[in-house]
């Protein structure tokens, strides 16, 4: 580590290498993206990521024997390994949207059979992208494709209508579904109307393990957190428990307003999240597109 500052500092233009990146899902962070203290930059995908506007799936092609099968999430800047995994069986995938910024804002253009299909529409490359992020994110996908996502890489279907008739509503239905579902998943979504509340004058260092205990987080004998949802509480993102992981990734610190703004901005994303997903549940369920 000493040799690895001494040529960080040696060289002037190391203030140019510090970028925001998702440290874990909803949780971001800055990162020296320097050849001095990163081993395996991937410029290929990080650089990209670094464009404004581009978007990112991950994905890991092993999931966990017993677990949720919902090892899914999304970037809009680099990502650390470790995002959604806590193991060492199957690395993440990062998949970006676009290899340019502008490719990002191009119709689809891709030689494959369902892809050209879809492209005949005019629809862009993110309404593709928002599809297949809502389609991951059914439950109905997840509990059908279990089993099978434990060795495989996630598969993508298209409407059974849309491949026959040529109807694209469901498509652009699940399409904005999946961009509101991203938004929630990037810290971006409206929260006005969220009901999770955070103490933003919460003034103790955090130290133990935080509880969630009838609608409220406790840290020690104090809440920080109230009309929290136990499903909010629960939610996760692959291996992580987003809200409670947040918490313990801040043991031993005092948090700033700023910080406890955040906080409640990721409960209430989180309460939107679920909202989005029960209705991307609704324009699937009953169908035979995953047959």
């Amino acid at each position: 580590l000493g040799p690895a500052r001494e040529n960080l500092a040696g060289d002037e233009f190391w203030r140019e290498s510090l970028i925001p990146c998702w440290y874990r899902a909803m949780d971001r962070r800055w990162i020296a993206l320097h050849s001095s203290l990163v081993d395996w930059p991937r410029r290929q995908v990080s650089d990209v990521l670094s464009h404004p506007g581009n978007l990112a799936l991950i994905c890991r092609k092993q999931m966990v024997v017993g677990k949720p099968a919902n090892y899914f999430w999304v970037a809009d800047a680099p990502v650390i390994d470790g995002i959604i995994r806590s193991d060492n069986r199957g690395s993440e995938m990062v998949i970006p949207m676009a290899t340019d910024s502008v490719q990002a804002n191009e119709n689809l253009n891709r030689q494959n059979r369902q892809v050209q299909q879809v492209s005949q529409y005019g629809l862009s490359l993110k309404q593709w992208f928002a599809y297949v992020y809502a389609q991951w994110w059914s439950n109905q996908y997840q509990n059908l494709f279990q089993h099978d996502l434990m060795s495989n890489v996630p598969r993508v279907f298209l409407p059974p209508k849309m491949l026959g008739s040529g109807d694209i509503a469901v498509f652009t239905r699940l399409a904005e579904l999946g961009s509101a579902l991203i938004d929630c998943h990037l810290l971006k979504s409206n929260t006005d109307s969220g009901v999770s509340t955070v103490n933003v004058e919460f003034d103790q260092k955090i130290e133990g393990r935080p509880i969630w205990r009838s609608g409220e987080v406790f840290l020690g004998s104090e809440a920080i957190a109230s009309n929290v949802a136990e499903e909010t509480w629960k939610y996760l993102a692959g291996a992580h428990q987003i809200s409670r992981k947040w918490l313990l990734d801040r043991r031993g610190r005092r948090l700033i307003r700023e910080e406890l703004c955040t906080y409640q901005t990721i409960l209430r994303c989180i309460d939107q999240a679920q909202l989005v997903q029960r209705q991307i549940d609704e324009c699937i369920f009953g169908s035979d597109w995953f047959e």
